[in-house]
């Protein structure tokens, strides 16, 4: 009986052994098969090497290109936006409180394929540098929190936003209405 259950017992874990040897071969090969989900296009990969910790990105999964990237809170240089250049594919960037000013708007202009832009709590970023901003495809863009003149454009008054609003010059930074 003893004996039985050793055999048993040996079954078993040989089997449970064979199930996790299965399962990290199909992993490896896996790995293998699609390195493009782990590893970034060779022509953006000193992007990815670069991009500081907590900094967060998405891959299209069919070319491995970056398409957005994320940098709250990463303090960066205003040039280290040319680094950006290299990613045909980005629609999306975040600098949202990233420590970066007016200096940074003619790198930003070369960013032809950006669709969404967040500059906000980058109190460098003004009225005028913004109105620098040339960008085709832009959709929506971010300015919460940007200097104005000196002072945000949270704590505007509501008159001198009211004057603001009538600015012509003003059109290139209106907002659309909320939904």
């Amino acid at each position: 009986m003893v004996q039985r259950y050793l055999k048993y017992c040996v079954f078993v874990y040989l089997s449970v052994l064979g199930v996790v040897f299965v399962t990290l071969c199909f992993l490896a090969v896996w790995f293998l098969v699609t390195p493009g989900y782990f590893h970034p296009h060779p022509e953006e990969k000193d992007v990815y090497e670069w991009l500081p910790e907590g900094a967060a990105y998405l891959v299209d999964k069919s070319d491995r290109r970056l398409t957005k990237v994320g940098m709250r809170a990463n303090k960066i240089k205003n040039e280290d936006i040319l680094r950006f250049k290299q990613l045909p594919k980005l629609r999306s960037l975040e600098l949202r409180n990233t420590g970066i000013t007016d200096e940074a708007i003619p790198y930003l202009n070369e960013l032809t394929s950006l669709e969404y832009l967040d500059l906000s709590y980058n109190p460098g970023i003004t009225k005028e540098g913004l109105r620098k901003l040339d960008l085709p495809n832009l959709i929506m863009l971010d300015i919460t929190h940007i200097a104005s003149d000196g002072q945000s454009l949270q704590t505007m008054s509501e008159n001198q936003a009211a004057e603001k609003k009538d600015d012509p010059d003003d059109e290139k930074l209106s907002t659309p209405p909320p939904p």
